[in-house]
């Protein structure tokens, strides 16, 4: 028979002693504490005490036999269980922690090298609800690097409210048109000729500037400050209104 790595037990918040008597009751199917005691060698008392514990854990069971209680182990599936409702009520507290951040005042700048690196801005994008993205200068680069990325990532941008405004070299414009059938009303580019091309792309989100290279050197740099990004916003808007 194979060894069991027991020591898993210990890191979903098991200590050794739940860890014992649940081990031993799966082996068992059931019995008494007395017994439980017995065999494991735990004190009375404590074995007592344990299996309540994992009863509230949702490990362990009993039913009355003659005026006693004899437990059981339940199902190890049950595990799964357990650690997908942890895992949703951390979910749910995740937005209350971020409230207690003091407000960052200081620009925060932030370098990202490699592809993995560039995708940093790609995952902030999901973790916003509904957005507003505005893109300069874009290169089409992102099309072949990012290839066997985009239509995973699509299919989880796509269920978010978001706007796209889009200032493109005209070389990249077969890539975008895709983007326009994929997205349609929420995305609108312009394009520009060779004369004005970029090789670094401009990314505005929130308070949030990101620019994103693909040519030679593969990195990202985020730069978090309102006013900058105030000051990008205007900048885009007077080019987009004055493009055709």
């Amino acid at each position: 028979m194979n060894t069991i790595n027991t020591e898993i037990l210990n890191e979903i918040g098991l200590n050794n002693k739940e860890k014992t008597l649940y081990i031993t009751l799966l082996k068992k199917q059931e019995s008494t504490a007395n017994e439980l005691a017995t065999i494991t060698k735990i004190n009375r008392t404590t074995t007592y005490l344990e299996l309540e514990n994992l009863i509230k854990k949702g490990l362990v069971g009993f039913v009355i036999k003659n005026n006693k209680k004899t437990f059981s182990a339940k199902n190890p599936e049950i595990i799964l269980e357990i650690l997908e409702e942890k895992k949703t009520k951390i979910k749910e507290l995740i937005p209350q922690l971020e409230l207690l951040k003091a407000p960052q005042e200081k620009p925060i700048v932030k370098i990202y090298e490699g592809k993995e690196g560039i995708k940093t801005m790609y995952l902030d994008f999901l973790k916003a609800n509904s957005f507003e993205l505005l893109v300069q200068g874009s290169t089409g680069y992102g099309f072949k690097e990012f290839k066997y990325y985009y239509p995973q990532y699509y299919k989880k941008l796509i269920k978010l409210k978001f706007h796209v405004k889009l200032i493109a070299n005209d070389t990249s414009k077969k890539g975008h048109d895709f983007h326009n059938k994929a997205f349609k009303d929420r995305y609108k580019a312009k394009y520009v000729n060779s004369k004005y091309h970029s090789e670094v792309t401009t990314v505005i989100f929130n308070n949030t500037i990101y620019m994103q290279s693909f040519k030679d050197n593969y990195y990202l740099i985020k730069i978090t400050d309102k006013n900058l990004a105030t000051s990008y916003k205007n900048q885009f808007m007077l080019l987009w209104d004055n493009l055709k």
